[in-house]
């Protein structure tokens, strides 16, 4: 995950793990750093990426929803104020 390896079509390893990791794992109250120390620094800046209304994001690559994507798909999380998550999701740009 942490390595987010280019698989051609602008798509990342990271979607096709997207799946697994979101199955295994329930992100709900889980702090910041413990976030962090699993999936690495987020590479994608929210305010800058389309996604200003959460606090971090992961880029995928491409939409995995059909062969025309043309939008960028991030896993992104939204931080409460004792630095926990409050929500979190896969967004499309």
């Amino acid at each position: 995950w942490q390595r987010a390896h280019d698989i051609g079509n602008h798509r990342t390893t990271r979607s096709q793990m997207i799946r697994d990791l979101l199955g295994k794992y329930d992100f709900s109250g889980w702090s910041r750093k413990s976030v962090i120390d699993l999936l690495g620094e987020p590479d994608w800046d929210p305010n800058i990426s389309g996604f200003p209304s959460w606090d971090i994001a992961y880029h995928l690559g491409l939409e995995r929803a059909g062969s025309f994507s043309l939008d960028d798909e991030c896993l992104v999380f939204r931080f409460g104020k004792n630095d926990q998550v409050i929500s979190y999701m896969t967004a499309v740009n």
